[in-house]
């Protein structure tokens, strides 16, 4: 039988069975939840070095009190993304044993220390997925692998986080004492299967100023202090996709007339535009509250995927 016989015979579906779709990505969805919550991981870690401040601050409530604040679940789609993406990576490792010689795989390390207010040592830890072995000059390279979708793919440019991340593996003290100062991204377009591999070299500087940035979110734990919010929903993916939207948008919720009245001097908006307006606002210390502002107020009130600005005479 031949494709056009199939053709020829009208075969039709006899209805959608989207119904097994939804049973699928649930159960991706449940399987995401059950295994997140048996593995609580200290949020100060290279993968989550270009995270905001704020984020990582929820991170650390997070990890210290288990529960403590609600995180956003996580749709089923996306939970099958992800894991498809950890399959891919170990796909190309795979692939990658075949090409070179690797040596160390899933090696944890210390890349540096944070202190506590009592002045205690707080290691940092991160794992790289593999190093490789110069056949020339048998050098070490260390190396992660990463899936790509096919735009960022092809951009041509690697994430900013990715290096941020590899360069914190080439800080620790273990990269160093071995003279390691190369690292490759390899990248796998989950596409098409295609290829690319950026090389990098060793930058203390940028090492050091997310550490830092890890020492001030932890500082800001400790005293009670939430870092301003750096992105806002409906302006920036960062907020969409962060683990902990809902939690960190519920001041938008509480009815206008329970809010406190900020009064602002009408200089500071008069050459802002609406979308401009809403990032003013949201990222204020007092951004649940209402701002006065000559003879207007504004708020902001949550919507579905973004924050709706109101306005209306005083």
């Amino acid at each position: 039988m031949s494709a056009n016989e199939v053709k020829s015979k009208n075969l039709l579906p006899i209805k959608d069975a989207n119904w097994v779709v939804d049973r699928i990505q649930t159960a991706a969805k449940i399987h995401s939840i059950n295994t997140s919550s048996k593995g609580n991981f200290f949020p100060l870690r290279p993968s989550s070095a270009l995270k905001s401040e704020r984020e990582l601050y929820y991170g650390l409530q997070d990890y210290y009190n288990p529960g403590m604040i609600s995180k956003t679940p996580i749709e089923g789609r996306n939970a099958m993304l992800l894991s498809l993406g950890h399959a891919i990576e170990k796909h190309l490792i795979e692939h990658t044993e075949r090409a070179f010689a690797i040596t160390h795989r899933n090696l944890r390390l210390n890349y540096g220390h944070i202190k506590n207010n009592k002045g205690e040592e707080i290691p940092l830890m991160g794992e790289f997925d593999f190093t490789i072995q110069s056949s020339e000059t048998g050098e070490l390279i260390i190396a992660d692998s990463k899936s790509s979708a096919d735009y960022p793919f092809s951009t041509g440019v690697p994430k900013d986080d990715h290096i941020a991340q590899i360069n914190l593996y080439l800080h620790s003290a273990w990269a160093r004492e071995r003279a390691i100062k190369r690292a490759w991204i390899i990248y796998y377009n989950k596409n098409n299967s295609d290829l690319k591999c950026y090389e990098f070299e060793y930058n203390k500087e940028l090492a050091e100023s997310i550490i830092n940035k890890f020492q001030k979110v932890y500082s800001a734990y400790e005293k009670g202090v939430i870092p301003n919010r750096e992105h806002v929903l409906g302006s920036d993916w960062q907020a969409m996709y962060s683990q902990y939207r809902d939690h960190d948008t519920q001041e938008f919720k509480v009815p206008v007339v329970d809010r406190k009245m900020i009064i602002l001097d009408p200089a500071y908006i008069e050459d802002l535009d609406r979308k401009e307006l809403v990032k003013f606002f949201a990222t204020d210390r007092n951004s649940g509250c209402v701002f006065k502002v000559g003879l207007f107020k504004y708020w902001l009130e949550l919507g579905s995927t973004t924050l709706i600005l109101k306005k209306e005479k005083v």
